[in-house]
């Protein structure tokens, strides 16, 4: 019998990424049991929007706090975090990340990261920026292993699957690490939980073929050049050195404020280059 799934979303102002999400993941051959949202009061409509696609909307809030109570409310035997604007690169993704952990014995992975553009994203059509993208988040994905096997699993919940009754004896996330609290929650696993007989780590990386889209916006805001530089050595080397959290700049504030600079699509893929702007 094929494992059950639930996938927990944390948005605040997010209703034009959910819907571009939701579909997607009703298109999945392995269906999710369900799919909750949990809303840190958005003002844009996106509680209505997640009920439109079907979605259970739950009381959120930070990342953290908000995957949390998804995981609590969740029914399926794994929960699957994503963030609203990370996209699943095809059909087969959700199937082919449970198979992996099954067959490896994980309790918890993460993915590889690529990013995917919008008309007007800053990389859309700069082949410098998008070049130095896909540098940029292939040092993520390496870093990603590297410091798996050094004993000190890293990794980001912008797609992050975990046993349910794993992450409920774990007590979850840590809102008090943010915003590593995923990176956090994956060091407590593998500290906690002993892996299977052969395994390195009760959690893992998942194959490079099993990536997931992720949107390069908060760089664009940010900046592409040192933040995201600095938030990986903050988040790891400085992290293993100094063993403690390091605190840095607040950017789910831009959900706050709706600081971002979208560009929304009204029916197409991300990257088709089909769409309209809208601000």
């Amino acid at each position: 019998m094929n494992p059950t799934i639930s996938v927990v979303i944390p948005v605040l102002n997010e209703a034009h990424h959910l819907s571009e999400l939701l579909p997607l993941l009703g298109q999945q051959e392995h269906q999710p049991l369900e799919v909750l949202v949990a809303d840190g009061n958005s003002l844009d409509g996106s509680p209505e929007v997640a009920r439109r696609f079907g979605a259970m909307v739950i009381a959120g809030g930070r990342p953290a706090a908000g995957r949390t109570a998804g995981a609590l409310a969740a029914q399926g035997e794994w929960v699957c975090f994503l963030d609203a604007d990370t996209r699943l690169p095809n059909r087969q993704f959700l199937r082919q990340a449970l198979s992996e952990v099954e067959k490896r014995r994980l309790v918890g992975t993460v993915a590889d990261n690529r990013a995917y553009y919008r008309p007007g994203d800053y990389g859309w059509d700069r082949w410098w920026i998008r070049g130095w993208d896909r540098f940029l988040l292939a040092s993520l994905n390496s870093g990603q292993r590297a410091w798996l096997w050094a004993g000190f699993p890293v990794g980001q919940a912008v797609f992050m699957m975990v046993r349910r009754d794993v992450f409920l004896e774990v007590g979850g996330f840590d809102a008090s690490a943010e915003p590593y609290e995923d990176s956090e929650l994956l060091l407590r696993l593998h500290r906690r939980i002993p892996p299977s007989p052969g395994q390195h780590s009760s959690v893992g990386v998942l194959a490079p073929s099993l990536y997931v889209l992720v949107s390069t916006r908060r760089w664009d805001v940010k900046g592409r050049w040192w933040f995201p530089i600095c938030l990986g050595v903050r988040g790891s080397l400085l992290r293993w050195l100094l063993q403690r959290e390091l605190p840095i700049a607040n950017y789910w504030r831009l959900n706050e404020t709706q600081g971002y600079r979208e560009v929304y699509f009204s029916q197409s893929e991300p990257g088709s280059g089909k769409g309209r702007r809208s601000r």
